[in-house]
């Protein structure tokens, strides 16, 4: 079959882009109606490009591309499909006085199949969360995908951030921070790269747009709702590790949140 990415079009909307004829077979506009453009051919072998999609609009999150995790606590749980507007998959964060990931964390990832030394390594996920008080978020590529894991967080003192993975590139929002809003990190087989405040903030129960594009030697470039944020990020993730898309978080104190993707999207060139 087709192989399709994901493209930002100049007027905000997305399209899924055939990338044997280089045409959008379909669009999804700033009104988040569906358009169709062209139909597929079915008359094509895989690409040269690797490619997660999902949607999720299927009532049942598929097990065989997702691996879902959440914390101790009782009212953590796993990331399922959830009914809403065009489809989402929630998952819940728990709401022990711990306020650890592994008490209140909630977690889907993909598999260690993405490198971005191949070329074209793309990340894009559409995301909210029900409340943005004493909650972190990472939102993005990391390395492990066997346990619960905050790929990064706040150190919790000034601006400074905690890697826990090693390699891991993405978008973090995390309220220890001095400054509450999306934060630009990533580490390299250990090293932290320089963070940057994106000066860009959630609003609660609204939807963001997350891209980040990273080239062959591990830089990455990060755009918030189809514009760039921050500057290009030197040495943000290793380039030759395994990664995987990751939407995990969790909250900082005894009350429960909601984080929704409408989409996750991830690829790379084989």
């Amino acid at each position: 079959m087709s192989r399709f990415s994901l493209v930002q079009n100049a007027d905000g909307s997305v399209g899924f882009e055939n990338q044997r004829t280089g045409n959008q077979v379909f669009q999804i506009d700033n009104n988040d109606n569906f358009v169709v453009i062209e139909k597929a051919s079915p008359a094509s072998s895989f690409g040269a490009k690797q490619t997660v999609a999902d949607d999720f609009i299927e009532p049942t999150l598929s097990t065989s591309l997702w691996a879902v995790a959440s914390g101790s606590d009782g009212t953590a749980a796993d990331p399922v499909f959830n009914a809403q507007a065009g489809g989402a998959v929630r998952g819940v964060t728990g709401a022990g006085a711990a306020g650890t990931m592994a008490a209140n964390g909630t977690q889907i990832s993909n598999a260690l199949t993405f490198q971005s030394d191949k070329g074209g390594m793309v990340f894009e996920a559409r995301v909210k969360l029900s409340a943005i008080t004493n909650i972190s978020v990472f939102v993005g590529f990391t390395d492990q995908v066997g346990s619960l894991e905050a790929p990064i967080t706040s150190a919790g003192s000034a601006n400074t951030i905690t890697t826990n993975a090693t390699d891991a590139v993405g978008f973090m929002f995390d309220t220890s921070m001095d400054d509450d809003n999306w934060w630009l990190v990533g580490v390299d087989n250990g090293t932290d790269a320089t963070h940057q405040d994106s000066g860009t903030a959630p609003t609660a129960a609204t939807y963001q747009t997350f891209r980040i594009e990273v080239d062959t030697v591990g830089g990455a470039k990060f755009f918030i709702d189809g514009s760039q944020v921050g500057t290009a990020m030197v040495d943000a993730v290793k380039a030759d590790v395994l990664l995987s898309p990751v939407v995990a978080g969790f909250t900082r104190t005894a009350a429960s949140a909601n984080i929704d993707a409408d989409y996750i999207f991830a690829q790379v060139d084989k």
